[in-house]
């Protein structure tokens, strides 16, 4: 994913949606991703607003936009898990 550490940048969420919604997905997959969707939505909102007027304000909601990339990252890893989990089942299902 070329994500080195723990910490993914604010402005990789965007990427990894794009990439996790062409995985499989677990039940309530869906609901979760798209409220985190547009929680990072008002974020980017409220960046632009804050900019230069209030710094403080710009800073915490960078530090937001990293969590929602973290939170994709763990969903993106769920998901191709889950995927992983259903091709081993069906190779076994195919072997019997």
């Amino acid at each position: 994913m070329g994500i080195e550490d723990r910490a993914a940048p604010g402005d990789e969420f965007k990427r990894l949606l794009q990439i996790a919604n062409r995985c499989l997905e677990p039940k309530g997959d869906k609901a979760r991703f798209r409220s985190v969707g547009t929680y990072y939505g008002a974020l980017n909102l409220l960046r632009a607003l804050s900019g230069a007027v209030a710094p403080g304000v710009a800073d915490w909601t960078e530090r937001e936009r990293a969590r929602c990339a973290y939170f994709a990252t763990v969903t993106l890893d769920r998901r191709i898990a889950y995927t992983r989990a259903l091709w081993a089942q069906q190779m076994l299902d195919e072997g019997r």
